[in-house]
Order: structure tokens, then C-alpha cells, then sequence
């Protein structure tokens, strides 16, 4: 499915009024490895978006490629990384959740490709609901397909075999350099610290070389195949349409 910015007005009109969702993928720009592009949660978040879109039906919005790498961790200090504050990007995403139901949708689901947003989102979801009565769902691949992912990796997300394989099941993969992909050098995150990152609570770490290795990443990105990035990448579209559906009884007119 296109996204919004490119068709025409009259197009969108006829769109919006066949529908009542919209789908807004976010992600960032971050280091993710000596292997994969920077722009790695933004292929991620734009095909599971896509996707969804496709079957709900809904209005896809183009991907919002900024994002926050200071809530959760902060990776601030690697080149090239650009890095939103919470305030901002709280505003910007309460904005279009209000703009999405000026134009007459009732339902808006971020499809979030970035661990560090999510407390912004968080946030603008409840507010952008109490200001207009707009649903508003987050959508998020590590949680939603929480089943498929351990079954294929223990270790902790960051452009490791799992965040690798779902790359490579996008456009993205032809942006990817696997001959450059090493294993991570065997930092202990102790379990307790494992099950932090897993639960998606706030832990603030700094991502600095120590912890991720000279790379960037965690795990083994050398492992990483299309086959797993599909099967997580089909099974957060599939929650994320129950997701729409559940979205409907809290709709405030």
C-alpha cells in the first residue's frame, strides 16, 4: 500500500472515508552494528506498517524517522546517531494522532520499530485519547511476537540475529553489509539486567563500546535469516490486527 504522501488529495479523501485507522510507523537513526544501515528500525517499522495497512485496510502515513535514543539507553555518543528529546517527540506524536482524527479517523495505531520511543508513545497515546477521544494503539514487534522470538534468540536485541533476520525480510536487506557482521564479544548482561531489557522497562544504559563491543551490536548478526525475520515480521501484523479490532470499543466520539 502507498503511503499518504504519495497520492493525491482526492485520493486520500476517498481512503479516509473508507476507513477509520491510521498507521504510523516510527523508528530512529542509530548505529546498529558494522552490518546494517542506520535507518534499521525505520525498515522494520515501515514494513510491518505496510503490511497491516494492506489487510486492516488503513490509511498509512509515511515513516516518522526521527525518534529518541535517550529513554531507555542512550546511544548518543556513536557518529551519525540523531537523537529527539522525550518532550518533542511526545509533542510531535500527540500532533498527529490529533490530526489523524481531525481528518475524521477514529483509531490510530503506532507501529513503534525502536525500543527508546516507546515511553513517549506511551504518553501521547493517553493524551491524545483524553484531548479527542482518538484510539490509540502501540504496536511493537519485540512484544507482540514475543513467542516467535525466543524460539530463535536469547540475547539482547540490538542488531543481533533476530534484529538482523528482520531486516533482512524488508527492503532494507539490500542495504545490509553481512560479510562486516561479527559476534558480539561476550559481554555478561547479568539476568536480572536481561530481564529489564526483555519487559521493555525503562533502563537507562549507556551503549557505549564496553557494552556492545567495538561493532555495535549484541549476539550473532552472522546467524541472522530471512525465514525468522518473516515469521516475527507476519506475526506482529497479525496482533497488530486484533490490535485494531480491540481499538474500536475505546473509540470516544
Amino acid at each position: 500500500m502507498a503511503s499518504i504522501d504519495c497520492i493525491t488529495w482526492q485520493e486520500a479523501e476517498k481512503k479516509i472515508r473508507e476507513c477509520d485507522c491510521a498507521i504510523i510507523p516510527v523508528g530512529t537513526i542509530e548505529q546498529h552494528g558494522a552490518h546494517a544501515p542506520m535507518g534499521l528500525d525505520n525498515f522494520v517499522a515501515t514494513e510491518i506498517a505496510t503490511r497491516l495497512a494492506d489487510r486492516l485496510p488503513g490509511v498509512l502515513l509515511p515513516t516518522l524517522c526521527y525518534g529518541c535514543v535517550s529513554a531507555t539507553y542512550d546511544a548518543s555518543e556513536w557518529p551519525g546517531t540523531i537523537s529527539l528529546s522525550a518532550g518533542t517527540m511526545i509533542r510531535i506524536y500527540k500532533d498527529i494522532a490529533l490530526e489523524v482524527k481531525r481528518q475524521g479517523l477514529k483509531k490510530a495505531i503506532f507501529v513503534n520499530g525502536h525500543l527508546c520511543n516507546t515511553p513517549m508513545l506511551n504518553i501521547a497515546a493517553f493524551e491524545s485519547h483524553q484531548a479527542s477521544g482518538i484510539a490509540v494503539g502501540i504496536l511493537e514487534w519485540w512484544l507482540v511476537a514475543k513467542e516467535e522470538i525466543d524460539k530463535y534468540s536469547n540475547s539482547p536485541g540490538h542488531a543481533n540475529e533476530l534484529e538482523t533476520s528482520l531486516l533482512l525480510a524488508t527492503p532494507g536487506a539490500k542495504l545490509a553489509q553481512m560479510e562486516k557482521a561479527v559476534a558480539h564479544p561476550g559481554y555478561g548482561l547479568k539476568e536480572a539486567e536481561w530481564a529489564v531489557w526483555r519487559s521493555g522497562t525503562i533502563f537507562t544504559r549507556k551503549m557505549d563500546k564496553a557494552y556492545v563491543g567495538e561493532s555495535g551490536n549484541f549476539g550473532d548478526p552472522r546467524k541472522a535469516t530471512v525465514e525468522v525475520g518473516e515469521k516475527v515480521i507476519e506475526k506482529t501484523v497479525a496482533m497488530g490486527l486484533k490490535l485494531a479490532e480491540a481499538l474500536t470499543r475505546h473509540v470516544r466520539e
